[in-house]
């Protein structure tokens, strides 16, 4: 299989689902934001209030077991066009793992490439962002808990489109900006930028006008996920209560959750998880070892399967903190 960072084939040419790509990262930064912020019980009664307005639950999607006290959690944060996930079935692009450590020192939000060529139950070998369109969320369950080697606790659906309205809710986030670029006629300077919109949504969107293509629009992402979750917790915006509870309340109408994610059991997780800041919450890579095409010609993420070995040990053993000390990046 020839290895290759950049690849144009037509199926990628897709542009809206690269905002959901963005999307699955915000949501499970921006869900681990929430239970942060509502912990420490800031505008607590109006955050609740705000989100609970908003979130659409839903029952079947994930079946929920009782954790002990210490042991670990894992979110599964999927992308999707509607809000519909019974009737949707698109392709989800692409998938993070939030883990949350069992002491709640620490949250490690890991992203699966879309195309990452995985074995989806009862379907053989395919790219990872099948699963959803063969069997919806339970097949994508299973697929990721079949891929990690560690149940899935709970499922949220996020809808790209939010983005915009998030980072303009938030009067924009600063990044910065490695390489030079232009795309839907902005145009992106290197160095410290501030964007928001129309103008965010197509700087993540960005790959044909970057050096390593895939890999360096995934790291604008990553940048820009920090970037919101930074903003959002910044003293500018948790001293303003209007703009905050804004914030959660643009956010919540692009998500739906399983039904057994109830208010109780995010109050609980909230208040085991006082103390942590977004210097605890960590974005990682499942480990890929390249590029290649399948055999029958479809262009894929290769799994680089001794790595990923490793990282369902850390899963299973609650030592992803070793895993990341080693692979930085994932």
């Amino acid at each position: 299989m020839a290895q290759t960072p950049k690849r144009a084939d037509q199926a990628d040419r897709d542009r809206p689902s690269t905002g959901r790509v963005l999307m699955m990262s915000l949501g499970g930064v921006l869900a681990v934001v929430l239970v942060v912020v509502g912990a420490i019980g800031i505008y607590l009664n109006a955050i609740r209030n705000s989100f609970d307005d908003n979130v659409q639950r839903v029952d079947g999607l994930v079946t929920a077991t009782p954790k002990a006290k210490g042991e670990s959690l894992n979110y599964l944060v999927m992308g999707s066009d509607s809000r519909d996930p019974k009737n949707d079935r698109g392709r989800s692009d692409a998938l993070m793992l939030v883990h949350v450590s069992g002491d709640r020192k620490a949250v490690y939000i890991i992203s699966y490439p879309r195309d990452m060529w995985v074995p989806i139950p009862d379907h053989g070998t395919a790219k990872i962002n099948a699963a959803y369109a063969y069997g919806g969320i339970p097949l994508t369950v299973r697929t990721m808990e079949q891929v990690n080697q560690v149940p899935i606790d709970h499922v949220a659906v996020t809808d790209f489109q939010g983005f915009q309205d998030i980072t303009t809710t938030l009067g924009g986030v600063t990044v910065n900006n490695p390489n030079h670029s232009s795309s839907d006629g902005f145009t992106f300077p290197q160095g410290q930028i501030t964007i928001q919109g129309p103008q965010a949504l197509a700087y993540v969107r960005e790959r044909y006008d970057l050096p390593r293509g895939d890999f360096d629009r995934a790291e604008r992402q990553r940048t820009v996920v920090q970037a919101i979750m930074r903003k959002a917790v910044s003293t500018e915006v948790l001293t303003n209560p209007g703009q905050f509870t804004n914030f959660v309340g643009t956010f919540s109408r692009y998500l739906t959750v399983d039904a057994s994610l109830t208010d109780q059991e995010l109050l609980s997780t909230a208040m085991s998880m006082r103390g942590i800041t977004e210097n605890d919450i960590y974005l990682m890579q499942a480990p890929v070892s390249g590029t290649g095409t399948s055999a029958d010609g479809q262009s894929i993420d290769i799994v680089d399967q001794a790595k990923l070995a490793e990282l369902q040990a850390a899963l299973k053993n609650d030592t992803v903190d070793q895993y990341r000390a080693k692979y930085p990046e994932g």
